[in-house]
């Protein structure tokens, strides 16, 4: 299923023309089975619909990198248990994504595997590496050096973006960001564009080089209504993808850029190298309020519902949005762990294993210990958790 030639977005689109309760559960381990602006989240990002659908098309859900699935229900029952699903090599810092009737899924040893969502049969199997993006039939995500690589959900044909002529920096530094306008990909000094039609790019924006002030970018950017939220070092931006300019910025005492940004309801959350969770206008930048955390945290805020929740190493803790006010924390010492939000549940993956708390009041609902080092956020099918391991394994967590 794999090994097929790497095609530029000319050829690949001309080879397509032609075609018409609260008690914590100590977990089983079994390793023998291989876009509005009113008060609710905008998971308009393609293909995901917010009424129905039950995808999770990218990192953090949709493109304002909510972490939120409405529609997802996650495991139930007295007992959990961790199977494999496959072998997929190196292990990944990836979360699989969901899309229509297929899993995705991306390893460390340079692969994108496609799994049907029922039977997990794999599919195919193609070169790249990277987070998965879903958009409008193809999935987005590995990059080159120079270039971005798209793959056919159906069969797995890769394409290469035109290659990009970098001013300085030797590799494109973020994720690539597919949305209507284009994918969005940032170097050390550039916001590029490239075109979905043609594979061609052009610079949206262009930053000073040699800043000591704007050393390092934000991973996965946030993009909502024609607007880019990224940080560069000390400085978070409003970038108008249409026209280049900036609608506003605002400068930090440390870099925003070690988290990502998440957008809802007019609002932009961001935590920084200053051990703050920031809270800024959407519309003008001015920061409405302020909450500290332990740490400099690296993961990124997931909202649900007008609350902002946030794992750091000796916490979580759930703000109210609008407000600022901490709703609830609770103290409980473990790796930073990126936050996923289903069905009044929060849900975090890391090192220790998974751990499921009440979105309300910060209960304990269940947590499983796991010896096989989970290494990305997990993600919610119905009621299934699939999450990669550092033992080169899919695993997909379920109830009795």
């Amino acid at each position: 299923m794999s090994g097929n030639q790497t095609r530029t977005r000319r050829q690949w689109l001309g080879t397509c023309a032609g075609v018409a309760g609260t008690t914590a559960l100590a977990g089983c381990f079994d390793s023998d089975t291989d876009e509005n602006d009113g008060n609710e989240n905008d998971v308009s990002g393609d293909p995901a619909d917010a009424s129905s659908s039950t995808d999770w098309p990218m990192y953090g859900v949709d493109l304002q990198n909510t972490g939120y699935q409405p529609n997802a229900t996650g495991p139930s029952g007295d007992e959990l248990t961790a199977r494999k699903v496959h072998d997929i090599g190196g292990g990944s810092s990836y979360p699989v994504i969901l899309a229509d009737d297929r899993l995705y899924a991306t390893s460390r040893d340079g692969v994108v595997l496609a799994f049907d969502r029922e039977s997990e049969e794999l599919l195919w199997k193609e070169d790249g590496h990277g987070p998965l993006m879903a958009h409008d039939g193809m999935i987005y995500g590995p990059r080159a050096s120079h270039s971005v690589y798209g793959y056919d959900m159906e069969g797995g044909d890769r394409w290469e973006s035109d290659e990009i002529e970098l001013d300085s920096s030797l590799n494109l530094n973020n994720e690539p960001i597919p949305t209507p306008n284009g994918v969005f990909v940032i170097s050390d000094n550039h916001v590029w564009n490239v075109d979905l039609d043609s594979g061609d790019y052009t610079s949206v924006r262009r930053y000073p080089r040699n800043s000591r002030d704007l050393i390092g970018t934000t991973d996965v950017p946030a993009y909502h209504d024609g607007i880019l939220y990224h940080a560069m070092g000390v400085e978070l931006y409003a970038l108008n993808v249409e026209t280049g300019d900036h609608e506003w910025t605002v400068k930090g005492e440390n870099v925003l850029h070690i988290g990502n940004p998440t957008v809802f309801n007019g609002m932009v959350f961001v935590s920084g190298g200053d051990e703050q969770l920031h809270a800024y206008d959407a519309k003008s930048g001015e920061e409405v309020w302020t909450v500290e955390t332990t740490t400099g945290v690296e993961t990124s805020p997931a909202v649900a519902d007008g609350i902002v929740y946030l794992g750091d190493n000796q916490r979580v803790i759930a703000v109210k949005a609008e407000s600022g006010e901490i709703k609830w924390e609770i103290e409980k010492p473990l790796p930073e762990s990126e936050v996923v939000i289903a069905d009044d549940v929060v849900y975090l993956a890391n090192s220790l294993g998974v751990i499921a708390l009440d979105c309300n009041t910060g209960d304990l609902h269940w947590e499983m210990e796991f010896n096989g080092y989970f290494t990305s956020s997990p993600v919610i099918s119905g009621e299934t958790i699939y999450v990669p391991a550092l033992d080169d394994k899919l695993y997909a967590i379920e109830g009795s």
